[in-house]
């Protein structure tokens, strides 16, 4: 994942690829009891980081939305978007004592997760035959087989935790 493509240019420094791998310990070695300067530079870095993500989103937006069929298959494939979605939706979480009663453990995740399913079978559907579609819509479970978070209702459950 690391490797360098010929004639692109680094989204991030190797420093703060490695500030990245070590954030968790880094974050618990700075504690409350890190001097304010040292948590101000964590944060300095965080807000670089994070405005560097925002744009590579948007980014690869614009590239998803303009470019040819045969240059998007080359780029957004399960083998290079199933380590993003992954790390992007792990389930390693723990939860913090206050928020053990809540019915989602993390919003965050629970929302993107639902939000892929959404898209994914909105937009699947569609790449699908005549016949195959009519298949499913003939089916009397469809509904609740693919789309089993609507069915149970816990979306709303959900947004009770905000």
């Amino acid at each position: 994942m690391d490797k360098e493509r010929k004639g692109s240019k680094k989204l991030l420094a190797d420093s703060q690829k490695e500030y990245l791998k070590s954030y968790k310990n880094v974050r618990e070695q700075a504690g409350w009891k890190a001097d304010s300067q040292k948590l101000g530079s964590l944060r300095q870095n965080n807000k670089t980081i994070r405005d560097k993500m925002i744009t590579a989103l948007e980014d690869l937006t614009l590239y998803a939305q303009c470019m040819p069929e045969d240059q998007l298959k080359k780029v957004f494939t399960r083998d290079s978007l199933t380590p993003f979605l992954t790390a992007l939706t792990d389930p390693e979480y723990t939860i913090p004592e206050k928020e053990k009663d809540n019915k989602i453990k993390n919003q965050r995740v629970f929302e993107i997760c639902y939000l892929m399913e959404e898209i994914g079978i909105q937009n699947g559907y569609v790449q699908l035959s005549d016949d195959v579609q009519k298949m499913f819509m003939d089916a009397s479970s469809y509904k609740h087989a693919v789309t089993p978070v609507r069915s149970i209702g816990l979306w709303e459950c959900g947004r009770v935790n905000k």
